[in-house]
């Protein structure tokens, strides 16, 4: 790489992204095997765009043109097809995903795994957006939370722990069965009083009020 000559438009991509002469020579070594080093270029202006660290993705990137792999987004993906026209995936997300996932040796898994978590978003577009650098590391998606509608085992009825709890709601059956009407806790025991009860405890006051208003009458 130390001899190859760098063309401008390569100098300027290396210079905006802040790769080194070890890999902007690289880079070039690789375009200069490809039939359409103009459009390659373009597509590396696209990807390093995005890139949390460019001159690591740009040797991946590089790698992936020795070994003929870029730019297999292009080549459409049966799996990630069917994705696209389920989740109504927007272009640019299937293109990304079948780039990545043509190099992966278990790409009937994570088209798998990918179905599950996206029966559970709400933007499913932007999910695989996210997941891109964890699906490039080979990062396992991981589980779905239980109880979310992307969950199998049963209905989505809301989010529910293992043991069928429901998760964010208090236990209010429980919480009110220790309460009277007025919000007060009963003590172990006691028992409200009847109507009936309350309403013979009363009838004495009545009565001594009744006869002090017909003794002042008389």
């Amino acid at each position: 790489w130390r001899l190859v000559k760098i063309e401008p438009e390569v100098q300027d991509i290396a210079d905006h992204f802040g790769l080194d002469e070890r890999i902007t020579g690289k880079l070039q070594e690789a375009l200069n095997t490809r039939p359409d080093p103009g459009t390659d270029l373009e597509v590396m202006w696209e990807i390093l765009d995005e890139a949390r660290n460019p001159p690591g993705l740009t040797m991946i990137k590089v790698k992936e043109m020795l070994d003929g792999t870029f730019r297999m987004g292009e080549q459409k993906d049966a799996g990630v097809e069917v994705l696209k026209d389920k989740f109504k995936l927007d272009e640019r997300a299937a293109y990304k995903l079948s780039e990545v996932l043509s190099t992966k040796p278990n790409k009937r898994d994570v088209l798998k795994a990918l179905d599950i978590h996206l029966a559970a978003s709400n933007n499913p577009s932007a999910l695989v957006m996210l997941k891109l650098a964890d699906l490039r590391r080979d990062v396992p998606l991981g589980e779905v939370p239980y109880g979310t509608k992307g969950y199998r085992d049963r209905p989505y009825l809301g989010n529910y722990d293992r043991d069928g709890r429901r998760i964010g709601r208090g236990e209010r059956g429980e919480d009110r069965r220790g309460e009277d009407r007025r919000g007060e806790p009963q003590t172990a025991g006691e028992v409200p009083a009847a109507r009936g009860d309350r309403e013979k405890g009363d009838r004495p006051d009545r009565d001594r009020r009744d006869q002090g208003d017909r003794g002042r009458g008389d």
